[in-house]
């Protein structure tokens, strides 16, 4: 179970950080061709995340605990509000609405946090455990401060896409590292 579980996050991360990169490149204009594609991208992706998020912790549990427990639990539902449901709903609203209902804005506030303190433990966890590289527990840390920067100082938004993306692959490293069951 923990190999196909490696393989949920390896392929949702890959996904998810591929349809952030699309959006670097090719912007988020609601009227474009590829807005509603690259949004259920980040939605399956996001999905096979939440089904991965698991194994990664049965991989580092005799060390992590429930501390790690704790983190993943917090990323878990940080990634369902933010990427499965805010995102549905942007998907389809902005295509026929201004802006996004004021009810999604509200995952965002309750999503970022949990996103960030999940991602910040969780990465402390990584690089403490052992098992996997610790520079992967040091880089989900670092993209957990430069989403909170990005989120609260309004830089470009295209920037706030990268660090999206390299937290997809981020994560897609880990899956592989998970169904492989490779050590540090």
């Amino acid at each position: 179970m923990i190999v196909i579980g490696g393989l949920a996050l390896l392929l949702g991360a890959g996904a998810y950080a591929a349809a952030w990169i699309g959006f670097v490149v090719l912007g988020r204009d609601p009227a474009a061709r590829h807005w509603l594609p690259l949004h259920l991208l980040v939605i399956a992706g996001s999905i096979g995340i939440a089904a991965g998020l698991p194994a990664l912790h049965a991989r580092q549990e005799p060390q992590a605990g429930a501390i790690g427990l704790a983190a993943t639990g917090m990323l878990f539902v940080g990634i369902l509000l933010a990427g499965v449901a805010r995102q549905s709903v942007e998907a389809f609203a902005l295509r026929v609405m201004p802006r996004v209902p004021p009810g999604a804005d509200l995952l965002v506030r309750v999503a970022g946090p949990l996103l960030f303190v999940g991602t910040v433990i969780l990465g402390i966890v990584t690089v403490v455990a052992d098992v996997f590289p610790a520079w992967t527990g040091a880089a989900l840390v670092a993209v957990a401060f430069a989403g909170a920067i990005a989120a609260y100082a309004r830089v470009p938004g295209r920037l706030s896409y990268a660090n999206a993306a390299a937290m997809g692959m981020i994560l897609a490293y880990l899956g592989l590292l998970v169904a492989l069951g490779t050590r540090a």
